[in-house]
């Protein structure tokens, strides 16, 4: 009987033994599982049009930084390599430009999409900006200090190229598209008025070049604008794919 009551006892406790081991190991892998997926969730890049603006900043540790923080810096950084450019020329516009690389690679997430869409971008507004002072030029509407190449000088190409690196980071804050068309389409001629004040652009026949300038700075946000959302688009759709 001693034994039976032994035997019943050993079996009871077997059962709640695997019973505790098993609730302990569901419970651990739990734990693990919802550990994993908070450190999968913390690494996700932020989603679009969020309130801040996050990336890492040297080996992973991470800043905030609001939209309008974000486009204020860039956007100083850009108009310190203009300045650059229009008053002492091609050395100055070359360290400026420098400068404002180093302070974009810092503040921006430079995953290798973004890099290849926004080197694609920067040559496309590059290469079209270029090409609206190449006619102002061969037209004789206007003419550029210290031109060389077809009238272009090193210092224009190298502002083109900061204000093209600097769009993608200003429209972090402006992001409707009317908002960024109207801006770049009021900004730009007066840019182009405040250098031929400063000495960088001569302007030899001013209602052509009124014409061209205007209708330049109409178009080419308009094209920007397109192009930059093909290619937001594109790369969303790109990394749904990987997703999936």
């Amino acid at each position: 009987m001693l034994d039976m009551i032994s035997m019943a006892d050993t079996t009871v406790r077997t059962e709640k033994s695997d019973h505790v081991g098993t609730s302990t190991g569901r419970g651990a892998t739990e734990v693990l599982c919802e550990d994993k997926t908070h450190r999968n969730a913390g690494s996700q890049p932020p989603a679009r049009g969020a309130s801040f603006y996050r990336g890492p900043f040297f080996h992973g540790s991470d800043y905030r930084l609001t939209p309008l923080v974000l486009g204020l810096l860039i956007g100083l950084s850009a108009q310190a390599t203009w300045w650059a450019a229009v008053l002492y020329g091609n050395f100055a516009a070359s360290m400026a430009l420098l400068l404002q690389l180093s302070l974009q690679l810092l503040l921006q997430r430079f995953v290798r999409a973004v890099q290849f869409d926004t080197v694609k971008f920067a040559l496309v507004v590059t290469g079209s900006g270029l090409l609206l002072d190449a006619v102002t030029v061969a037209t004789g509407a206007a003419s550029f200090r210290d031109g060389a190449l077809i009238g272009i000088p090193l210092w224009l190409v190298l502002l083109w190229l900061s204000f093209a690196l600097s769009l993608p980071g200003l429209w972090q804050w402006l992001t409707r598209q009317r908002q960024q068309m109207l801006s770049l389409a009021i900004a730009g001629p007066l840019a182009y008025l405040a250098g031929a004040q400063l000495g960088a652009v001569s302007i030899v026949r001013p209602g052509l070049y009124a014409v061209l300038l205007l209708s330049g700075w109409l178009l080419l946000p308009w094209i920007w604008c397109g192009y930059w959302q093909r290619l937001q688009a594109t790369r969303e759709t790109v990394d749904v794919t990987n997703q999936h």
